[in-house]
């Protein structure tokens, strides 16, 4: 009886261990931010946020170089806001967990940018997806989807 009881004990260990592991690994991606007394902090460094743009667009020869970045909450969900130095927009979804804000690896919510304009041209979503708001004739969306985390 005392070696079924110690089986059964080290197979429920095991499965605790794999649950607990898996879900670690496949919940969190790199750390983004944090929410704090209902303010969103950026905890990433914008030269991490840069690296990881100049790594996913070399290959399409887009060049975007940052220069603001900002956590924003839009319909309901929060997202990593950066503009760069040519007034590109860049929208990347991000899950939050327990007041933390890590960087999510979706294949429904793409990087969006739009681009060409001064002025609007802003990622916005909609039932369709995402679109750019209007701001001039130039305005154009670009959509990415990374197969691994950009910002690690």
């Amino acid at each position: 009886m005392n070696n079924i009881t110690t089986k059964t004990f080290l197979i429920l260990l095991v499965l605790q261990m794999t649950v607990i592991g898996c879900g670690e690994k496949s919940s969190t991606g790199p750390l983004i931010g944090k929410i704090q007394d209902e303010s969103l902090n950026l905890v990433i460094s914008t030269e991490k946020i840069q690296n990881g743009l100049t790594n996913l667009f070399s290959p399409s020869g887009n060049n975007f170089v940052v220069k603001s970045v900002e956590i924003i909450e839009y319909q309901n969900r929060y997202f990593l806001r950066i503009t760069g130095n040519e007034n590109q927009k860049c929208m990347v979804a991000l899950k939050e967990s327990k007041g933390d804000l890590f960087e999510l690896n979706d294949n429904n919510l793409p990087i969006v940018i739009c681009s060409g304009c001064p002025d609007g041209c802003e990622p916005l979503f909609a039932e369709g997806g995402w679109y750019c708001s209007e701001g001039c004739p130039q305005c154009i969306k670009t959509s990415s989807v990374s197969d691994h985390y950009i910002f690690e």
